[in-house]
């Protein structure tokens, strides 16, 4: 039975839909079969909780009707593999600063959840969070997997400057900002790590990908320096 529906988006995209509930593992094997079996003109894949959409060239496409010959194509990769099956993670693990200097909100957003500073440290680095897309910015990784007594929401008012390397916490979930940006997350930690690099060659500019693993190790502020050297 066929669990998943294909929907146009606009002239060069098509949409995946898996179903309302989290449907990662599915988004994440439906990247692998489609990367192994990419049609002419496919463009980008870009993922999300519960649905994936492909972007393709409709001059490449050969044909007098584009969508339907990509949405064959697709239904056939798919129908004729596993979208259930779990897919080989890569583990990362990423040093994370929570001092002062590098965490405005994290005493704010210990208090209200009725902890102390050192105990919403131990529970958001002790969990294995896992990347369900990359998105706002390029690299700035979604993660899943926060406890629910880390929860809080966004800032009513964003900050217009949020430091690269950031970790922040914005209702249920907690990710990292790879760029300087404006940004409305709680931020409880900076990380020395680039998670987005231009300059480097022949290989992604972005640290983490969507199905990846990551665990968050604490650091002193001496040794975020010493990172950044």
């Amino acid at each position: 039975m066929q669990d998943f529906i294909i929907h146009p988006l606009s002239e060069d995209a098509v949409l995946i839909h898996f179903g309302h509930k989290n449907q990662n593992i599915k988004v994440q094997n439906a990247i692998n079969q489609i990367e192994s079996f990419p049609f002419w003109g496919l463009r980008e894949l870009v993922p999300a909780y519960h649905t994936l959409t492909v972007y393709y060239d409709p001059f490449i496409v050969n044909g007098s009707f584009p969508f339907e010959k990509v949405k064959g194509h697709l239904e056939n990769i798919l129908k004729e593999n596993d979208t259930t099956s779990v897919f080989n993670n890569r583990f990362i693990e990423i040093p994370v600063c929570y001092e002062i200097e590098f965490a405005p909100d994290l005493e704010e957003l210990a208090n209200s959840n009725n902890l102390t500073v050192e105990e919403a440290i131990h529970i958001h680095s002790s969990v294995i969070y896992d990347v369900r897309f990359i998105g706002f910015s390029p690299g700035f990784p979604f993660l899943e997997g926060l406890n629910e007594k880390l929860h809080f929401p966004r800032k009513t008012v964003p900050r217009l400057k949020v430091h690269q390397g950031s970790v922040g916490i914005a209702g249920k979930q907690t990710g990292i900002y790879s760029l300087d940006s404006p940004g409305g997350w709680q931020i409880i930690g900076r990380t020395p790590i680039k998670l987005f690099n231009i300059n480097i060659k022949n290989e992604s500019p972005t640290l983490l990908k969507a199905g990846d693993k990551v665990k968050f190790h604490p650091i002193s502020q001496k040794d975020f320096y010493l990172w950044k050297e």
